[in-house]
């Protein structure tokens, strides 16, 4: 087994070399010999001893006492005073450089190996818990989950970097201070639960946290979060502590709302798949029908037909030509509908049409129109466009039978990644905003949930299908 590296200090060379051999008679290798403070630490640093012996009084200007502390500080070497005689005023010095051991000469072979041996286990041991602490320190600052300790008396001894971020308090401004002026949390029903987690723990229960808690930061921030709270104990048993653990479960409530959000657009397109399969199929068949019906009606039409028969043949002529608007909504549903896109001017669409608009809402309403100005030009079916902002404008006229105003507008609108994840049809970028807006009587929730609902309506049977 190897023995421990000695490095021995000491300016008298008659007990130097005494001391030298004595070491190597009990095993130990001597890493060399220095006179004086400063080849003391020199040398330290040089050959990088387990221990240093070190006379309290050394030639030159460094006294063993100051080489030590430079040892000590700058090497992390224990030492081990050897002396005659000391003074009080040197006994306190040595003190403050925190030495692990004394040798009082003339040395007793027993006496030096016991000093020795108990130092360099002392150290040893010293090492090990430092590098733990370090471990738990590095792991503490590391990771996501705020952890807080408080003594018995309820007042905070340590912080986390993931718990000063969380209540907005640094660990200097919260050591000391009482927990409930630090940690504030409110659970269902108002009560705070960790004012109420402590008195548990303090009593030696733990306190695991419950859904729906919430932390209060120092700038008014409400937190979800989980916790933990544990009693710390002492050598023998005895509560001395708590120590806290808290979570913040906000990003995984908002995934899991977005969650529940794309589950619910999965299932809405499912069932907009399966109307939009029978609404296609229904128009197609449909669509074959009124060809014929048409065709035969514009071929009566072009004949001499008796004035009695000529407007029979005219309404079935326009009631055909109404039933195939319904079917290129119905193929719109289905997503079978030829759309003709091109370049557009919002601006130009809504002005153009804007004339229009202001016949169908009637005097009793007062029309808006608000155009922004620069807006650029969008790839769009045009027909589409208009028949959208048509329904939409009677859609509100009919919410306001009393009066009111009712306002178009169009706007530029940047949609972000955020908006984009609740809204999957659509890709972040530059878009323009086309807006109906009207005084009328609204939309609770449940029919706003309904909004974009094929067929789907509020009015009464033979008012129109809404939206």
């Amino acid at each position: 087994m190897r023995r421990a590296r000695i490095l021995i200090a000491e300016d008298e060379n008659i007990v130097a070399l005494d001391l030298r051999d004595t070491l190597r008679d009990l095993g130990y290798t001597v890493a060399g010999l220095a006179v004086t403070g400063e080849g003391a630490v020199e040398k330290a640093a040089g050959a990088h001893p387990d221990l240093v012996l070190m006379d309290i009084r050394l030639r030159g200007e460094m006294d063993g006492i100051e080489a030590a502390e430079q040892i000590r500080l700058q090497l992390d070497i224990p030492v081990v005073y050897l002396t005659a005689y000391a003074d009080e005023r040197s006994v306190q010095r040595a003190k403050v450089t925190e030495p692990y051991g004394y040798v009082l000469k003339p040395f007793e072979e027993r006496e030096l190996t016991t000093v020795i041996d108990i130092a360099l286990y002392k150290h040893r041991i010293e090492k090990r818990l430092r590098q733990s602490e370090r471990w738990l320190a590095i792991t503490l600052e590391t990771i996501s989950d705020a952890v807080v300790t408080i003594d018995s008396q309820g007042s905070v001894s340590s912080m986390n970097r993931a718990a000063e971020d969380m209540t907005g308090w640094s660990l200097g401004e919260a050591r000391g201070k009482d927990l409930t002026e630090i940690v504030k949390g409110v659970a269902r029903g108002g009560r705070d639960f960790v004012r109420d987690a402590v008195s548990r723990a303090l009593e030696g229960r733990g306190v695991d946290g419950f859904d729906g808690n919430m932390l209060l930061a120092r700038d008014g921030r409400k937190i979800p979060v989980d916790h933990n709270v544990a009693p710390l104990r002492g050598e023998k048993g005895e509560i001395v502590g708590v120590v806290l653990v808290f979570r913040d479960v906000g990003e995984r409530k908002r995934m899991e709302k977005e969650r529940g959000q794309l589950e619910a657009q999965l299932r809405e397109a499912q069932k907009m798949e399966a109307i939009g399969l029978m609404a296609g199929g229904v128009a197609h068949d449909f669509n074959n029908l009124l060809t014929v019906m048409l065709g035969n009606a514009e071929f009566l039409l072009t004949e001499d037909a008796p004035a009695s028969q000529s407007e029979e043949l005219v309404a079935i002529h326009r009631a055909g030509k109404q039933a195939a608007n319904l079917v290129q909504q119905l193929l719109a549903i289905s997503r079978r509908q030829a759309l003709r896109p091109e370049i557009v001017s919002p601006n130009a669409l809504v002005s153009e049409v804007s004339p229009l608009l202001r016949g169908m809402v009637g005097e009793h309403i007062e029309f808006e129109l608000h155009l922004a100005d620069g807006l650029p030009a969008v790839y769009a079916d045009a027909g589409s466009i208009v028949q959208v902002l048509m329904n939409m404008v009677v859609n509100a006229r009919d919410a306001m039978p009393n009066g009111g105003v009712l306002a178009v507008e169009t706007a530029d609108a940047k949609l972000d990644s955020t908006y984009c994840r609740a809204h999957p049809d659509v890709e972040p970028g530059d878009y323009v905003r086309l807006t109906v807006t009207d005084t009328g009587v609204g939309m609770d929730e449940s029919v706003r949930r309904r909004l974009f609902e094929p067929f789907f309506t509020t009015k009464e049977i033979g008012k129109g299908t809404g939206l």
